[in-house]
């Protein structure tokens, strides 16, 4: 049977809904001014809000499987093979160091904080990581010396999409009477 196991913040979650959130209740209320200039000038802002509101905060996840550890950014993804993993710091979150010496950050997992930062304590999402990894490497499952390599995937959606209501909102705001 495959093992895979997902971590998203909650409290990120719930930031990502807020966002969402309000710009559907101002774009709500908008429609119901009747106001098509305001409307029109508003909605890229809007839409800019949600939509980044969701890529920042409800999209960034963590995933463990079989094959490594893919970190799913905001505008990225990152797929780290087991026998390219070299440590995992939780230090400021999630970051993982590989055998080439990169390090790849987790939008998902939130620093420490409190008693918990305090006390050294590892993130949810790092001792996810460190135990499948250990157990693993315990089970002889990673080949050390291997060619495994990091992939970096860019988003071509997110990115044109939020480039696109980047450059409409300021245009919108100038143009919309």
């Amino acid at each position: 049977m495959a093992f895979e196991q997902t971590y998203r913040s909650a409290w990120s979650r719930f930031l990502a809904f807020a966002a969402v959130g309000l710009a559907i209740a101002f774009g709500v209320s908008l429609l119901l001014a009747r106001d098509a200039g305001t409307t029109l000038r508003w909605a890229p802002a809007l839409l800019l809000l949600g939509i980044g509101g969701w890529l920042a905060y409800g999209r960034p996840e963590v995933r463990v499987d079989d094959d490594g550890v893919t970190l799913q950014n905001v505008l990225r993804r990152i797929v780290v093979p087991w026998a390219a993993l070299a440590e995992v710091d939780s230090r400021y979150g999630l970051r993982l160091e590989t055998t080439d010496g990169q390090r790849w950050s987790a939008w998902a997992v939130p620093a420490p904080v409190g008693l918990q930062r305090a006390r050294g304590e590892e993130t949810e999402a790092a001792l996810l990581v460190r135990q499948r990894w250990e157990q693993l490497r315990g089970q002889g499952a990673i080949t050390a010396g291997s060619d495994a390599r990091v992939r970096v995937e860019p988003d071509p959606y997110a990115l044109t999409v939020i480039g696109v209501l980047a450059v409409a909102t300021p245009l919108s705001a100038l143009l919309v009477r």
